[in-house]
């Protein structure tokens, strides 16, 4: 049963029917990481209009604790603005095969093939398009990892400026 050449072209095909899936997947991930990270950009700007319009109260008697968590909120939404900006940044990947490469392999595959070596070639021909759909697959796979550890740490740095703002505006409320 191991050696069953039509075995192993089945489990061979039916491989790269996974690869092909897998591939749509991360393309989606891709689109869907961008749109979080577009998300999370327009929330910092939100944030920083806010601020502005809390800073027009400022004056120089206001204490410097208010002052210090406005700046600091501030700077820590320029983080997060960069780090959603590096989510979206374009990164280089790989292409999975283009129709005209397949069909290239295939008039190549044709081009060499006998009828005693047909199962081989064919299993080799299948072989050959999985590793250039999984160095493909690979290229997405690091890219979207990147892309999503900036999205989150976007997040996590508009959660850390939404506690700080909701503690100043607290603060300043309880001491007005």
């Amino acid at each position: 049963m191991p050696n069953d050449p039509t075995l192993e072209t089945t489990l061979l095909e039916s491989t790269l029917k996974v690869y092909e899936a897998e591939y749509r997947d991360m393309v989606e991930s891709w689109r869907l990481i961008e749109t979080k990270a577009q998300g999370s950009i327009a929330v910092a700007n939100i944030f920083i209009a806010a601020a502005f319009g809390f800073a027009r109260d400022i004056t120089i008697a206001t204490n410097w604790q208010t002052r210090l968590a406005l700046d600091s909120a501030l700077s820590l939404l320029v983080v997060a603005i960069g780090l959603g900006l590096g989510a979206l940044f374009v990164r280089r990947v790989r292409s999975p095969l283009a129709g005209r490469q397949i069909l290239q392999m295939v008039d190549d595959f044709l081009r060499v093939v006998t009828p005693q070596d047909r199962t081989i070639r064919y299993a080799n021909l299948l072989r050959d398009q999985i590793g250039a759909w999984d160095s493909s697959l690979e290229t997405f796979r690091r890219a979207n990892r990147f892309k999503g550890y900036c999205v989150a740490a976007a997040q996590v740095v508009l959660l850390a400026v939404g506690a700080l703002v909701a503690g100043m505006v607290m603060w300043e409320v309880d001491h007005r």
